[in-house]
């Protein structure tokens, strides 16, 4: 209340006092008789007071303001991150969204291929059916004109042959002469024939209708074969991967990878990921020293990849162990006749001793017991009379020892005993064979190959000789070109594609392939 404000019904007076309860500015004549026994506060007395808890209030609102704008600004954020996940999402949707429509436009093409073909079969059949009536139907038509020629003959008068009036009436009654050719006795008269028709109607079955629109993988095989699943897990790909190696699922769930860098290259890409696909390290290996360069990582053996190391001069070649925990290589094995060309993985540590010339081949194992050693102790096992291996796998008895070379070949060699190697090789089809693996399925041992021309993995019977029983990957997801095979500790099958996809495959309940 500002100073100087008199009240109005004593103008003499100023309003100085407040009445609590009647809450209103009184004077001191006020105060006296209407106000008179009522509590009443000195407004200049309190008005500092009351300032100063009003000022305190103040700056307690602005703190609380403070404290707002800073929740404010949290929950802005919040806003703009839940608006960038959305668009992640968003476009994680769509992609997957488009893959499924890309494979289902591929699924659709296959299928529409695939009837088509059938079509074109049941064309030309119907095709050669209607040529064989019409053939036929000339064949009817000249024995009809013949007999009605003998027949007029007879009518009029000319020379009667008992001989050709008997064999056309015995022909046309019996329905004798279906298939064979009816030869005129008369001289002069053409000779005639009725072919058979072998007019067959088409059939549809259910495995063929299936298979128009791309359910079954396993159409032509017998319904009991068990099922393999495909699922992807990350793709490691990118413009400078030109085609996976190798593959080592750790037992921590992170993957090593071994990749070519680049089409024409001998360097290869080593790297660890996560099972979510994110790179961990990397290592792009040229070579402890400049004189030697890697060809190619071809195998992990117990926590260490293994890399073929050819000097500059190419006198020699030595093969260099390396541990990825360390930067450090050691040398295992230094062979100036011999090459080593392939390891196995994982497992039973092999080794196919490849002279530079033609084989044989000699297949060695590796002591572990001297692995400290600076030189590596083999063991021969058997020679190998084969072209050069490009992988090879053994089966979990250590009994059969199945390699890839380089005709395009899948051979299986008995370990105990010298005999040759059953060798797999579809004729007049293109076949393509990256890698092997030995694979239970259905609680049976079955060798794997993956086939890198068709994108497909070959399921193989190889006891007693290789016989194939079906395959797997041409459904969805799709493998693309697999060039690497491998199985982890826990029964799942590993494969690598061409363009960086990683996928994990395993058996299925239920009998036919998803």
């Amino acid at each position: 209340m500002a100073a100087g404000v008199m009240c109005p019904d004593h103008p003499e007076e100023k309003l100085r006092f407040l009445c609590v309860p009647c809450d209103r500015l009184v004077c001191r004549d006020c105060k006296l008789t209407d106000h008179e026994g009522h509590k009443s506060v000195d407004v200049a007395k309190t008005s500092d007071d009351t300032r100063q808890k009003l000022q305190g209030h103040v700056a307690r609102l602005k703190e609380r303001m403070k404290i707002l704008n800073v929740v404010m600004e949290e929950a802005e954020d919040d806003r703009r991150a839940a608006m960038a996940a959305q668009r992640d999402i968003a476009d994680e949707i769509r992609r997957r969204a488009a893959m499924m429509t890309e494979c289902v436009k591929q699924l659709e093409q296959q299928a529409l291929d695939t009837l088509d073909s059938a079509m074109n079969l049941v064309n030309d059949e119907i095709d050669s059916t209607v040529k064989d009536l019409e053939y036929r139907r000339g064949e009817i038509k000249d024995m009809v004109e013949t007999t009605r020629s003998a027949l007029s003959s007879m009518d009029t008068g000319d020379t009667y042959n008992p001989v050709l009036a008997f064999t056309l009436e015995h022909d046309l009654r019996s329905g004798r002469g279906k298939g064979e050719n009816l030869e005129m006795l008369t001289e002069g008269l053409p000779v005639f024939s009725v072919r058979p028709i072998l007019y067959r109607p088409v059939v549809l079955s259910e495995d063929t209708v299936r298979m128009f629109i791309g359910l079954p993988q396993f159409a032509q095989v017998s319904k009991a074969t068990p099922r393999v699943s495909v699922s992807p897990v990350f793709n490691c790909g990118g413009a400078s991967i030109a085609g996976i190696n190798s593959i080592c699922p750790m037992a921590d769930g992170t993957v090593w990878i071994a990749s070519d860098v680049g089409e024409g290259s001998s360097d290869q890409q080593v790297a660890l990921f996560s099972q979510q696909g994110k790179l961990i390290r990397e290592e792009t290996l040229r070579g402890p020293v400049s004189l030697v360069r890697v060809t190619k990582v071809k195998a992990f053996v117990g926590g260490k990849y293994v890399a073929k190391i050819l000097n500059a001069s190419e006198s020699c070649n030595v093969v260099l162990e390396k541990d990825y925990s360390s930067d450090q290589y050691q040398n295992i094995s230094c062979k100036s006749e011999n090459a080593i060309a392939v390891f196995s993985k994982l497992k039973l540590r092999y080794a196919i001793m490849s002279s530079q010339a033609a084989p044989p081949h000699c297949l060695c194992k590796m002591d572990v017991k001297h692995s400290s050693l600076p030189l590596a102790a083999f063991t021969f096992v058997r020679t190998m009379d084969c072209p050069r291996p490009v992988a090879m796998d053994v089966d979990s008895s250590g009994q059969f020892l199945a390699v890839v070379t380089c005709d395009q070949a899948v051979r299986v060699f008995r370990l105990s005993d010298q005999h040759p190697p059953s060798v797999y090789c579809p004729s007049g089809e293109s076949f393509s064979p990256s890698d092997v693996c030995f694979y239970t399925i259905g609680g049976k041992e079955m060798l794997l190959v993956a086939d890198w021309f068709n994108s497909t993995v070959n399921v193989l019977e190889y006891c007693d000789g290789i016989r194939f029983v079906s395959y797997f990957g041409s459904g969805c997801p799709l493998l693309q070109q697999p060039t690497a095979l491998t199985q982890d500790d826990s029964g799942r099958l590993w494969v690598g594609c061409k363009d960086g996809h990683i996928l994990t495959c395993s058996e299925a309940e239920g009998t036919e392939q998803k």
